[in-house]
């Protein structure tokens, strides 16, 4: 039987389906996700939250929408088939700052009126030295409900669960090489480096074309993850 690598389209769409009847729910007309976990979870695109906003938005019915820089676009085509309209912009903070762009383009989108919901009413991460206006600003109606995404996150679908089981085996193989690797006066980061090259080696000799790395920043085996 093939292992199994990543969520399903149907897990996504269960995802969503549950979000939106949480949103019916508290009668929000919109939802934005600023959150980079929040938004991979919905959606499956990964990225590394910057100074440059970027929010998912779950609307009531159809596709999902993103909003952000211009450099992530070919990013999310690439990863994900569940967002339909991508609105970017080039630069950041540009002539026109992207909160007001969002506020722009959610307003043509139907929301200049709605009730919108937010994981962050600033509509950005604050990660990097952001600095600019909060989207609650101009838009004053953005009440704050990240809670809806933590709370469905902490119980866990038998899917996800089979994947934690999955990347537990791995984790093991992971921190096992990284005790092997381990002696007297080798500086941490060699011992590190040295684990990771080969569990990475021994995941993609194993997985296959399926297996890619997915957190940024960091080696896949870690002594520090």
């Amino acid at each position: 039987m093939m292992v199994k690598l990543r969520i399903s389209l149907n897990e996504y769409g269960r995802r969503i389906s549950r979000v939106r009847e949480e949103m019916a729910e508290r009668e929000l007309d919109v939802l934005l996700l600023a959150n980079g976990k929040h938004i991979f979870y919905l959606s499956h695109f990964t990225h590394m939250p910057t100074e440059r906003p970027a929010v998912l938005v779950v609307p009531p019915d159809g596709d999902l929408v993103f909003l952000g820089p211009l450099l992530e676009a070919d990013h999310l085509r690439h990863q994900t088939r569940l967002v339909g309209d991508v609105r970017t912009y080039l630069d950041y903070p540009g002539e026109k700052h992207p909160i007001d762009l969002f506020a722009g383009w959610l307003t043509d989108l139907g929301y200049g009126k709605a009730r919108i919901g937010a994981d962050n009413p600033a509509g950005a991460t604050g990660a990097y030295g952001y600095t600019g206006p909060p989207l609650s600003e101009r838009m004053p109606d953005a009440v704050k409900a990240g809670d809806i995404l933590w709370e469905m996150r902490l119980v866990k679908s038998q899917e996800e669960v089979a994947l934690i089981g999955e990347s537990a085996k791995w984790g093991n193989l992971a921190h096992q090489l990284l005790q092997d690797y381990t002696a007297p006066g080798l500086w941490d980061v060699e011992v590190s480096l040295t684990a990771s090259l080969e569990a990475s080696s021994m995941m993609k000799k194993t997985l296959g074309p399926e297996y890619e790395q997915i957190r940024a920043g960091r080696a896949p085996a870690s002594s520090a993850g």
